[in-house]
């Protein structure tokens, strides 16, 4: 059980159209606690948090300027990106901790590792990494140089990677793949017109997705022999960045 929360124009709002964080701003990147008390997010280059009601609302200023944030496993710490290095903090304490290299970043559903994106030397260039969550042992599982490769997703038990992936010599755009987390088994998930952005793996095995052509957001069942299903439909609002709400 749980809720679906999606980036739009006018903020981060709920699929029963309730505006949430209260902002002309645009709201990036959501990421539940994992226990749904608490909403991360980026909002001009800077992490927010705010409560499930939408009160209590918390800016980290230069403790944690940055994007993409994502809380671990424990909901005690929050990985984020800024300026192509990882960094963890946490939101009761002072300090802050460069991880790591890349952007995107991860966390596995066990709180061990963490996978991200590196840059290529292109603009279309950027392969799939996985890193110990202090940063060590980092292994570049698509090696794919003429690919770009972004928003990795753990599968619920943390043995598979999803993400997208663009072709410059393909005009469909970016397109859904999924991987091993030891870098075998490479497959492309969809075959579909349109981009297909924001992969986010739900513990029910389902994989949320922005559809950039509709501007909606889809959901691939991976327990369901494929099975595709729209799950937003709001004229006048393009849908991206789904996130999911823990709850009973």
């Amino acid at each position: 059980a749980g809720q679906v929360f999606v980036e739009q124009s006018l903020g981060v709002r709920s699929g029963s159209v309730e505006d949430f964080t209260f902002n002309s701003a645009r709201d990036r990147a959501p990421d539940w606690s994992p226990d749904g008390s608490q909403l991360a997010f980026s909002r001009d280059d800077v992490i927010h948090i705010v409560n499930a009601d939408g009160t209590g609302l918390r800016t980290f200023g230069a403790r944690a300027l940055g994007t993409n944030p994502m809380w671990s496993p424990d909901g005690t710490t929050i990985v984020y990106d800024n300026g192509g290095k990882i960094l963890v903090f946490d939101p009761d304490g002072v300090g802050k901790t460069v991880v790591g290299t890349g952007i995107q970043p991860s966390w596995s559903p066990d709180g061990s590792r963490i996978a991200a994106e590196i840059e290529g030397a292109s603009a279309f260039e950027g392969d799939i990494v996985v890193m110990n969550a202090d940063g060590s042992g980092v292994v570049n599982i698509t090696q794919a140089p003429e690919l770009l490769d972004r928003e990795p997703t753990w599968s619920p038990d943390g043995l598979r990677i999803a993400f997208r992936r663009l072709n410059r010599l393909d005009q469909g755009g970016y397109e859904l793949w999924v991987i091993d987390a030891d870098g075998n088994n490479e497959a492309k998930l969809l075959a579909m017109g349109g981009a297909q952005l924001e992969p986010n793996w739900l513990p029910d095995n389902r994989i949320l997705f922005g559809d950039n052509s509709s501007g909606t957001i889809m959901a691939l069942d991976m327990g369901a022999g494929g099975t595709l299903s729209q799950l937003t439909n709001e004229p006048g609002f393009h849908h991206s960045d789904p996130a999911w709400r823990p709850g009973p």
